[in-house]
């Protein structure tokens, strides 16, 4: 449920891109192009890159140096151990990073005690801890919840579908279909979000 729900909301092409999602970066570069309000295009990977190796500034030369060791990890870890990096050290509230310490923080428990619900309200604080808060809902967070929510069943439906015994044809078919709708869903919940991706 974790894994899916992140995969939902932070990167759904993780499994399929070299660690730079260039249909995203250039989704990103569309976007910003004349807005107020710019969008990232960061990767899981990226993001793994940034928060161990690069300073906080927003700069176009981060990003370059960003996505040149997004490929360089990609070529050094497989994606299980990339997306366990991230859960590690991905903030979940005021000084708390990883998955296991933003559970005891903001639920009391062990993340191997979490109900569905709960971890599920735990992604829901990706990207913006801050923003989000699961203790005290208000109608902007209960909206996010029911994008986050809204995006984690259709990422996880279209991926059993494609998972299951099916002929390969038809998984390559349910790929091609899963990247335009979780595309779609994504994009409407960073557009709402206010959050910069």
């Amino acid at each position: 449920v974790m894994r899916d729900a992140v995969l939902a909301i932070e990167d759904a092409r993780f499994y399929k891109h070299g660690g730079v999602d260039y249909v995203g970066v250039l989704r990103a570069g569309l976007a910003n192009f004349g807005e107020a309000r710019s969008q990232g295009a960061s990767t899981i990977t990226m993001q793994v890159a940034r928060n161990f190796y690069l300073p906080t500034e927003k700069t176009f030369t981060r990003k370059i140096y960003e996505m040149l060791l997004a490929l360089k990890i990609e070529s050094l870890l497989n994606k299980n151990q990339i997306l366990e990096l991230y859960l590690n050290i991905a903030q979940f509230g005021p000084g708390v990073f990883g998955v296991r310490e933003g559970a005891r923080y903001q639920f009391g428990k062990e993340l191997s005690r979490l109900s569905q619900d709960e971890i599920l309200n735990l992604v829901c604080l990706l990207p913006s801890p801050e923003r989000w808060n699961p203790k005290r809902s208000n109608p902007v967070y209960l909206s996010h919840r029911l994008r986050v929510l809204q995006n984690y069943a259709l990422y996880r439906g279209i991926r059993s579908r494609a998972d299951s015994t099916a002929p390969e044809w038809i998984r390559r078919v349910y790929d091609s279909l899963s990247n335009v709708l979780v595309e779609q869903r994504w994009k409407k919940l960073r557009s709402n979000s206010g959050v910069p991706i």
